[in-house]
């Protein structure tokens, strides 16, 4: 079906993997016209029952920013889901981080470096307050710093930002899978 945000007629897939080997643990097609998340819960949550019976004892998630609404979050922390999500930023958040985007003292780096800061948020649609990780980057010869949001159920005693952030980014082996999975199917598709 056709989807407005690609301009294109397509089908809009849910993929998931265990990125640190770069199994490919399932795939489910969608029409092209559904939201990202739609299905997303179910999806996720039949991956992880079944890794937790024939895998491993405890899985978490990496998730896109298309993933956390409410539903999708409370689901999983009712089912003891440990998670990480990117979440897409907005007014409400660019003015939380405001007073954290000012660059360090002294000479920039030659390197680039990243900073973390802990922040408690409530989206509209979530029914409670969730932590929040605003993660910064300034990278050398770049006017503007970089920064994204994370949110995740882990605590910060469980799980320090630095680490949730490394943790996050391991996710970025998925990428290149999706890329080479995307390449064999489309012909097909």
């Amino acid at each position: 079906e056709y989807n407005g945000h690609y301009d294109a007629k397509m089908f809009h897939p849910l993929i998931a993997t265990a990125a640190e080997i770069g199994d490919i643990l399932d795939v489910k097609l969608r029409p092209g016209a559904v939201h990202t998340a739609e299905g997303g819960l179910d999806f996720i949550l039949d991956i992880v029952r079944e890794a937790k019976q024939k895998i491993c004892q405890v899985a978490a998630v990496r998730i896109d920013a298309g993933f956390p609404d409410d539903e999708t979050l409370t689901g999983l922390e009712k089912e003891g889901v440990q998670y990480v999500a990117r979440i897409k930023s907005n007014s409400v958040l660019q003015k939380l981080a405001e007073p954290y985007l000012i660059r360090p003292r002294g000479r920039p780096p030659l390197e680039g470096r990243t900073w973390t800061v802990e922040m408690d948020y409530k989206a509209a649609d979530w029914v409670k307050s969730r932590r929040v990780v605003l993660v910064i980057t300034e990278n050398p010869g770049e006017m503007f710093l970089d920064y994204f949001f994370m949110v995740s159920n882990w605590t910060e005693d469980e799980k320090p930002a630095a680490d949730l952030l490394d943790h996050y980014r391991q996710r970025g082996t998925a990428e290149g899978i999706f890329g080479e999975l995307m390449d064999a199917i489309a012909p097909a598709l």
